[in-house]
């Protein structure tokens, strides 16, 4: 028998939380293109005698921050894993802009991961970048236009609030 870390039955309902704030108004005629960007149905992934995940279903639309918080062990780091793609699922189906991301190949993978945007708790920024420079890095790789990034990179720290602080080092 398995070692349950969290709730029988839905992990975010137990110890698992998903803080989700309203969309940006500039991605509203996005969002109805891809209403849910990102929606898992019924996952479920187990680690040998311990139980990951189970049974979570989850819907994220366009242009939602979604906080994922909760104790250690609750499932965080797998849920974040299973979306990149960087471990499978048990069971269930996770979509990425309709796109079942259990069912990519490898080569699919780097795409994939180009278009979701995660804050990691170790952050992961570049330490020789400014504020600004590390939110606008992954616009530039995607080829944004520079005006388009600029008011991206605005909108989203004054989300935040760290509207002033686009010169700041992050060292």
């Amino acid at each position: 028998r398995r070692k349950r870390w969290t709730s029988p039955r839905y992990v975010p309902a137990a110890s698992m939380q998903f803080r989700c704030y309203p969309k940006t108004k500039s991605s509203a005629a996005k969002t109805a293109l891809y209403p849910q960007t990102i929606t898992a149905k019924n996952v479920t992934k187990y680690y040998k005698s311990n139980v990951g995940l189970e049974k979570v279903s989850v819907r994220i639309n366009k242009g939602d921050f979604v906080f994922l918080v909760g104790p250690s062990g609750a499932g965080k780091s797998t849920f974040i894993k299973l979306i990149l793609k960087e471990i499978d699922a048990d069971s269930g189906s996770i979509l990425v802009r309709g796109n079942d991301v259990t069912q990519l190949s490898n080569r699919q993978v780097p795409k994939l991961r180009r278009n979701i945007g995660i804050v990691f708790q170790d952050f992961r920024l570049l330490p020789n970048k400014t504020v600004y420079e590390n939110v606008a890095f992954g616009l530039r790789i995607k080829k944004i236009p520079e005006n388009e990034i600029k008011q991206k990179v605005e909108e989203m720290l004054k989300l935040v609030n760290l509207s002033g602080l686009e010169k700041r080092s992050i060292d």
